[in-house]
């Protein structure tokens, strides 16, 4: 079949069409033919093809699966060995884990990206907090649309600790990383939830340590969330997709396959500003899923 892979580290150009073997359906999978995939532009174990969240209709069904050969289905595909892909919506449902009364005040960082344009809804229509987010002025009224009561110049961020020290948020939910973690304890509440979806080998020493002070009650709390393949979870996304209550993130490009490392340097801003919502990449070709599909 048809891929996208990479042979050794380096810029998007690395990623080049290529053959890759044929799955089989094996009991309790099934074999999906994608029609879209989202493009991660993370990388680990070599030659790879990356992935995260992908579309399609079921082309083979193993023993014990609960679809059948015809099904649409979209599903998450775990593929990083120590950080889990995941769907943005996933990320985003994690704060349904924070038990916190309509009114409380949440900053999302990144909020015109796709999980954070998921995370904005998910607070506001859900959760009912009040929500504060950060993007570029071009995504400002994007975030606006999608319910965030409050808007900053993410490149501004030195401003937020004199906006808001003395008004602290209860969440802090963080799709960044690096410095904008550490700066956000300068406007989170002693006893409030930092919810970080970027541990990666990089910052995961700092982030335990974040942690272990939160657990001491030295610091705010840092939810660790890791994504798996979770049927039962997209499902409950789904049900909230068809309610209304969530729209997908907005769609800023399409690329065919043979130009996944043109959509991998879309998506990671390298060729100009970094686009809101999601990249999707049509592939119309079988690869494995879990039977997280849903």
């Amino acid at each position: 079949m048809r891929a996208a892979a990479f042979n050794f580290t380096g810029e998007p150009e690395v990623l080049q069409p290529c053959l890759w073997s044929k799955p089989a359906a094996a009991q309790g999978r099934v074999l999906v033919r994608v029609g879209t995939y989202w493009p991660l532009s993370y990388i680990t174990r070599l030659p790879k093809v990356p992935g995260g969240d992908l579309a399609g209709v079921v082309e083979q069904a193993g023993p014990h699966s609960r679809f059948k050969q015809g099904d649409r289905v979209f599903a998450l595909v775990q593929y990083r060995p120590f950080v889990h892909s995941g769907a943005y919506a996933e990320y985003a449902s994690g704060l349904e884990h924070i038990q916190l009364p309509p009114g409380s005040r949440i900053l999302i960082h990144g909020g015109s990206g796709a999980v954070g344009s998921v995370a904005i809804q998910f607070a506001k229509r859900v959760k009912r907090w009040y929500v504060t987010a950060t993007c570029s002025p071009a995504n400002a009224a994007y975030c606006r649309k999608l319910g965030a009561d409050a808007v900053h110049d993410w490149r501004d961020a030195a401003a937020l600790p004199k906006l808001y020290s003395r008004q602290p948020f209860d969440v802090v939910f963080d799709v960044v990383g690096g410095r904008t973690t550490r700066d956000s304890l300068a406007y989170l509440k002693r006893r409030g939830h930092l919810v970080h979806v970027l541990i990666s080998e990089a910052n995961a020493a700092d982030l335990l340590w974040m942690y272990l002070k939160g657990l001491l009650g030295l610091g705010p709390r840092l939810s660790m969330i890791s994504v798996h393949p979770n049927g039962r979870g997209l499902g409950a996304i789904a049900r909230l997709l068809s309610a209304g209550t969530l729209r997908p993130p907005r769609i800023s490009a399409t690329f065919p396959l043979e130009r996944a490392s043109e959509a991998h340097a879309f998506l990671e801003g390298s060729r100009g500003p970094r686009p809101p919502g999601k990249v999707v990449l049509q592939v119309a070709h079988p690869v494995l899923a879990s039977k997280a599909a849903s």
